[in-house]
């Protein structure tokens, strides 16, 4: 097992792990964003040796001799490698690609970054809703203008534009989007959006989203004993995304991760195994790993030349989203 010591004081480039044999590691610069100088490194190739809390100063170093800052680190691990999970628990986090070919998927290819702006969200100040947001008034009237204003819809712009704003008025504005204006149904739903409001829980996960990133989102939603009761993948990680998506924050960047998303990562995963992808299927239990998968492959994704600048992480998520919808899904226990 590898230990993680002292955070990495680094800030910006990605590196991947090409070889992982005893106590050397093989790392090789994927993104070269500073100027290289004479006595520095010329090989893309720089080889490190450490054990246990010495990676931390191993990685440093290596970010030093290379002269490239690094803070969001991503692993693509070779096939047969085997490489603890315990390295995606660094504070800045190790966010892994499945093995396979990461080429762009052609069901995106009909989709752009422009999508997510063109759904919005059929919404009115019913019953329930009017008594989950009592203590709110003015975001009350907020989303009142914004549903007179936009055909009687809620876009996600106007999600995003509360995102720095107080976290549980961020919370309800999320929940009102994602739910549409109807009632919940499951009573935990129904308690969770029932005043009052568990503030600390809820503050927590947007906190740490908007300082450490998604992962640190993800694992604030699950952590007792602030874990915010009814919150589960589906709207917790709308939460997650409108925290995170457009601050300032290490990459991968959150996105939603529903039923409709998952759908649409099982198909591929069953029709195109050369991606890699270990999604499970809905019903099953998805985990950290998965949802750091996801968001990597979207920021891969997003940048394919295949998509000729058209595409963005939201993107990836709305277009899984949107094919989603129209899979009749099958568990045949694959």
């Amino acid at each position: 097992m590898v230990e993680i010591g002292s955070p990495v004081p680094a800030t910006s480039v990605t590196f991947r792990l090409a070889a992982l044999i005893n106590q050397s590691v093989l790392w090789v610069p994927v993104d070269w964003n500073a100027p290289r100088t004479a006595g520095t490194a010329q090989s893309p190739w720089v080889t490190c040796t450490f054990s246990g809390a010495a990676l931390s100063s191993a990685l440093g170093a290596v970010a030093s001799t290379c002269l490239v800052p690094a803070t969001a680190m991503r692993i693509h691990r070779t096939r047969g490698m085997n490489l603890d999970t315990n390295l995606a628990r660094h504070h800045h986090d190790v966010v892994t690609t499945p093995d396979g070919d990461h080429s762009l998927p052609p069901l995106f290819l009909k989709y752009s970054k422009d999508n997510p702006a063109q759904q919005p969200i059929k919404w009115k100040a019913g019953t329930f809703w009017k008594a989950a947001l009592s203590g709110h008034s003015a975001l009350l009237v907020a989303l009142e203008n914004e549903a007179a204003e936009n055909k009687g819809s809620i876009r996600r712009s106007f999600i995003h534009e509360r995102a720095a704003g107080d976290p549980v008025e961020l919370f309800l504005a999320a929940m009102a989007w994602g739910f549409g204006g109807k009632a919940p149904q499951w009573p935990a739903l129904k308690k969770m959006l029932t005043p009052p409001y568990p503030e600390d829980g809820i503050a927590e996960i947007v906190a740490q989203t908007r300082g450490q990133g998604a992962l640190a989102g993800w694992d604030a939603l699950w952590r007792r004993p602030r874990r915010v009761p009814g919150l589960g993948m589906s709207f917790g990680t709308k939460l997650v995304y409108f925290a995170g998506y457009r601050a300032d924050i290490a990459r991968p960047r959150p996105l939603i991760l529903d039923q409709y998303v998952q759908k649409s990562l099982v198909e591929l995963r069953r029709a195109m195994p050369e991606i890699g992808i270990t999604m499970p299927n809905p019903g099953k239990t998805v985990r950290r790993a998965h949802y750091m998968e996801y968001l990597a492959l979207a920021e891969q994704w997003s940048s394919d030349p295949t998509w000729q600048g058209r595409g963005s992480p939201e993107a990836v998520e709305y277009a899984l989203f949107d094919h989603g919808k129209r899979i009749k899904f099958r568990s045949n226990n694959r």
